[in-house]
């Protein structure tokens, strides 16, 4: 499954990507974090036609959410593709993450 991010740009000028991940019991976790990486690594890539920054790059989530975006902090992107920069993620808010 390729993961279909929203992304726009709020009234602040602000770029946000909102991507849906599915979750346990459905998938395993395993799974989840799989998409929301390919989900930032695709933000990554087409970062200019999507008019995002990737010099700031901040991930947040809630809930599992919150754990899913520390398992983004914890990547090691250039493993995953050596085109993308182990600093990939600038800065991240995870809120009560499970």
């Amino acid at each position: 499954m390729r993961p279909t991010p929203w992304a726009g740009r709020g009234a602040h000028g602000v770029a946000v990507a909102v991507v849906n991940a599915p979750l346990c019991p459905a998938v395993g976790i395993g799974d989840s974090i799989d998409q929301m990486r390919r989900a930032a690594a695709f933000l990554w890539r087409e970062a200019a036609s999507l008019d995002v920054d990737v010099r700031q790059l901040q991930v947040s989530g809630h809930s599992a959410g919150g754990h899913l975006t520390a398992e983004l902090v914890a990547t090691d992107w250039p493993k995953i593709d050596a085109a993308l920069p182990a600093n990939m993620i600038k800065s991240a808010i995870p809120i009560s993450g499970v």
